[in-house]
């Protein structure tokens, strides 16, 4: 997924914040472990569509949190020149207030949160705020299992579906059959079931 925001850094950080925002896809890829998307030619930017592109919103948020944790510790021992080195700390901590920002309510979980939410999230598919707290709930799946960046390739950017679980049911038909269990599970994150048959 390609980094689409350029977060507002410290001053003594806009040097990393121009450089986060000019990362290509392969390289954002390469950050998070993921294979390049053989499938789409460099001219053909995934650009999903539909009531549930908070979702694919979501998930660059997720990578863009994952990247600057990255970015951070790669900088602190191997920055791209000497003087970036002073970067690391500020990325870190963007990416820490990141989550911090987006945690839930107290006594509240994500499954209550994400059914009093679901329609203000389809109507407002690019309000950070939102997407960025279903970022930080499913992040904890993203950063146990790293190879499942590749179940990315098998989500499509037509996101018509008249059901955000129909939308999770298709991209669960699409995948191979390794990562199958990862989708479901991003699906019971929301409180929604997929049978494991679905696409055999």
């Amino acid at each position: 997924m390609r980094a689409k925001h350029t977060y507002r850094m410290k001053t003594f950080d806009d040097e990393a914040a121009s450089a986060l925002s000019e990362w290509s896809e392969k390289e954002f890829r390469a950050t998070l472990g993921a294979r390049p998307r053989q499938e789409i030619q460099e001219d053909n930017e995934y650009d999903p569509k539909g009531p549930h592109k908070w979702f694919a919103e979501s998930v660059a948020d997720i990578s863009a949190i994952i990247a600057l944790r990255e970015m951070s510790e790669t900088w602190r021992v191997r920055p791209p020149y000497p003087s970036w080195r002073s970067c690391a700390p500020g990325i870190r901590q963007r990416a820490d207030e990141m989550v911090l920002a987006a945690k839930l309510p107290p006594g509240v979980t994500f499954v209550q949160w994400f059914a009093a939410n679901e329609v203000l999230l389809q109507e407002e598919p690019e309000r950070s705020e939102r997407t960025r707290i279903v970022a930080v709930a499913l992040l904890p799946l993203f950063e146990e299992k790293p190879d499942c960046w590749d179940a990315m390739n098998w989500l499509d950017d037509d996101m018509t579906h008249e059901t955000f679980r129909e939308c999770l049911r298709d991209w669960h038909s699409r995948v191979p059959e390794q990562h199958r269990p990862f989708v479901r599970r991003i699906a019971a994150e929301f409180g929604i079931e997929i049978d494991d048959r679905v696409g055999r």
